[in-house]
This record gives C-alpha cells, sequence and structure tokens, in this order.
C-alpha cells in the first residue's frame, strides 16, 4: 500500500511537472523579432560592401586581344572613351627582334624589358585597375607586341 501511495505521489509530481513546464514555457514574443530585425538592419550594410568588394575583384569578362608596333617613341594605350582601358589584368608579349619596355598607369622607364620571346602577366586582382599601359623601345628600334586582355 505505502508503495502504491509512493507510485502516485511520483506520478503525480511527473504529471505535474509536465503541466508546470508546458504552461511555464516561453513564447515567442514580439522582442525577439525586434532584436532580430535590429540586427539584420546593422548586418545588412556590412555585408553589402562586403559584395561590392568582391564584385570589384571579379572580371567582367570580356577578352581583349591586339597586336601593337612599338618604336622608339613612348606609345600610350587608352581609351578616350571608356577613360581608361579598364582591364584587371594582360599578358603582353614581345613577337618582334626588339626589346620593350612597359609601364602599368604612369610612365616610369622600366629598369628591365620584355625580350623578344618573352611574355609578362600582369593581374592588378581589382576590376577597371589598369587604365594605360605606356611602351617603348631602345632609341631606333621597333619591335611588335601581343596583347591579351581581360575587361
Amino acid at each position: 500500500m505505502d508503495m502504491l501511495i509512493g507510485v502516485l505521489f511520483f506520478l503525480g509530481g511527473m504529471i505535474t511537472f509536465y503541466l508546470i513546464s508546458r504552461c511555464l514555457k516561453p513564447k515567442p514574443q514580439q522582442n525577439h523579432f525586434i532584436v532580430e530585425n535590429q540586427r539584420q538592419e546593422k548586418l545588412l550594410p556590412v555585408l553589402k560592401t562586403i559584395e561590392n568588394n568582391l564584385s570589384m575583384q571579379m572580371p567582367k569578362g570580356e577578352v581583349i586581344d591586339m597586336v601593337v608596333d612599338v618604336t622608339d617613341t613612348v606609345k600610350m594605350l587608352y581609351n578616350e572613351k571608356t577613360k581608361g582601358l579598364n582591364w584587371s589584368s594582360f599578358t603582353i608579349t614581345n613577337i618582334g627582334s626588339s626589346p620593350v619596355y612597359m609601364s602599368v598607369n604612369t610612365w616610369q622607364k622600366p629598369e628591365s624589358p620584355i625580350y623578344p620571346g618573352e611574355n609578362i602577366d600582369v593581374d592588378m586582382k581589382r576590376r577597371d585597375a589598369i587604365k594605360k599601359i605606356y611602351l617603348v623601345c631602345d632609341k631606333g628600334k621597333s619591335s611588335t607586341v601581343k596583347i591579351h586582355a581581360i575587361r
């Protein structure tokens, strides 16, 4: 009999605990949604900045191929219509017979030229970073370069 009473008390306690925990269980309140909304509003500008930075690193995918004759007068490659070449990377190959000096965006004669048969890869890792390319040969020399660029 004592055992039965003990079991009933135990079961009654369990049922009571169950009912109380169900009734006192916190319900989702509007405050939770307000806090979550505020969090999202703070994150949105940060995510937009990250998205913009990533998109600036991605090339547009346009490929430009050209062959350029180079002389002993500095030649600047620049597109007036688009206010620059707006490339992200390019490969230049000297297919001529004389060394060619190359500079990107601002002119300064490099110490080492691109020799015939050599190629150089330039990757700025940012969209529209390459605005100008300057090319020149030694005095009295000329050459030809092939350029493969990505905008």
